[in-house]
């Protein structure tokens, strides 16, 4: 092989390595580590809050008396509502002293579809 072969050869390779790696991100074929790591903190943080209205949703509907409760969040705007059951600490988890955003919006939400 001469010379010009091979830089041609070795020239193509990287101008190849180049644009399938271009194509592939500009196309989204590829998950930059970064991204892969936020993609899966985001999905960890909606299980947990999915988890924790649950918990939030079981305190109301154990609550003795619920009906007073269910009444008055009835009559509440829905921000109202979220103060409501903060209020009552059903969406502040165990070891924590304050509730989560999040898991009262959710919990709220799932009050709101017992109505």
């Amino acid at each position: 092989m001469n010379d010009n072969t091979l830089k041609g050869l070795i020239g193509g390779i990287i101008v190849g390595a180049i644009a399938a790696t271009g194509l592939t991100i500009g196309t989204g074929f590829s998950v930059v580590k970064g991204e892969a790591e936020q993609m899966a903190v985001d999905a960890s943080n909606k299980a947990l809050v999915e988890a924790f209205a649950d918990i939030c949703l079981a305190r109301y509907q154990e609550a003795p008396d619920r009906a007073t409760h269910a009444e008055a969040l009835q009559k509440l705007e829905v921000y109202k509502q979220r103060e409501y059951i903060d209020n009552r600490r059903w969406s502040v988890m165990q070891g924590s002293q304050s509730p989560y955003r999040d898991t009262a919006d959710r919990c709220q939400e799932k009050i709101a579809a017992t109505f």
